[in-house]
């Protein structure tokens, strides 16, 4: 279903409904609070502190899927983003292209500021009467957190009000992009990729493959004279500038300590599509790679392979903002 029959609907009966997925780390670094009213970011999504009416809801008929921690998470939801759209009464094509929308807003969200926030924490509601819902669906992920960030993401992890501004200011292509995809084909398939780094929680060396071939896809094409590892190292030095600090766009103003720098430099692509060749292809990689590299902020130790892979992170997000941004 197209996004726009749901944003701006021609249906003979139907009734309100919203989709609501809780932000997680709002406001971590900021001292920004949330307008009484929500941020409204257009076309039927607002980010809203939904805690009043979460606590107001009857969810007893998920007791018996859902644990009692579980339970008590879904009750706590507080800072949601909440698409609201007019559908049928019964669940259906509407629900899931609302869904489907704000997995667009999510992964956009996620280019901006780092975070965790995940489709698979989702509650579908209808408003019965003015001022009060009635709930009609409800997943939860089985654990928490379920988006893995790397190190440096870690340090600046947290959306502000500045954030949802840049959002907002985006909202425009996001709804293009997602009833349009297919003639955005290579931007679809990286922005495919990154989430699935975001979801892959278990394996280093496939997060590593994700943000690469995530890469790729924004800049190698098979009518190019250079593919693959050649594309990248003729490309991204020229979209960043040699000796760009990757770790840059990561420090914190907030914490003492800052990340060493992170140049960019002929030699960190080459590692970096090693790395991706080895995984891909299944062979052992260096051994020294796996050794501690740098401390961490957050996580213990950071070996060079963690580094590579946050190095592709990094390209690729700054990549997207300036593709965005154009």
């Amino acid at each position: 279903m197209n996004i726009g029959s749901v944003i701006a609907p021609h249906l003979t009966s139907s009734i309100e409904k919203l989709t609501v997925i809780p932000l997680s780390d709002f406001n971590i670094f900021s001292a920004d609070s949330l307008p009484t009213e929500g941020f409204d970011l257009g076309f039927g999504v607002t980010v809203e502190d939904f805690s009043e009416r979460m606590a107001k809801l009857s969810l007893g008929v998920w007791e018996r899927a859902f644990s009692q921690d579980q339970m008590k998470e879904i009750k706590n939801w507080s800072t949601c983003l909440v698409h609201k759209y007019q559908a049928e009464p019964v669940i259906g094509n509407a629900e899931n292209a609302s869904s489907n929308f704000l997995g667009y807003v999510i992964a956009h969200l996620r280019l901006i500021a780092p975070n965790r926030t995940s489709r698979n924490d989702e509650l579908y509601l209808q408003v019965t009467r003015p001022g009060e819902l009635d709930p009609l669906r409800c997943s939860k992920s089985p654990f928490w957190p379920q988006i893995h960030l790397t190190d440096c993401e870690k340090v600046i992890c947290g959306v502000t009000l500045k954030h949802l501004e840049t959002l907002k200011l985006w909202m425009p292509w996001i709804v293009e992009f997602c009833n349009d995809w297919r003639s955005h084909y290579p931007l679809w398939v990286s922005l495919d990729f990154l989430e699935k780094f975001y979801l892959e929680y278990t394996s280093f060396r496939a997060r590593h493959l994700f943000r690469v071939m995530a890469l790729e896809a924004l800049l190698c094409s098979e009518h190019d004279k250079d593919y693959g590892r050649q594309a990248l190292k003729s490309k991204i030095p020229k979209l960043l500038g040699w000796h760009f600090d990757l770790y840059g766009p990561y420090q914190n103003d907030s914490i003492a300590s800052r990340l060493p720098e992170l140049a960019l430099t002929d030699n960190l692509i080459d590692d970096m599509y090693t790395l991706r060749n080895k995984v891909a292809h299944g062979d052992q990689m260096p051994p020294d790679w796996l050794k501690k590299y740098r401390s961490g902020f957050v996580d213990e130790d950071v070996s060079y392979a963690s580094v590579l892979c946050e190095a592709a992170g990094s390209m690729l997000r700054l990549i997207w903002l300036k593709i965005i941004s154009c």
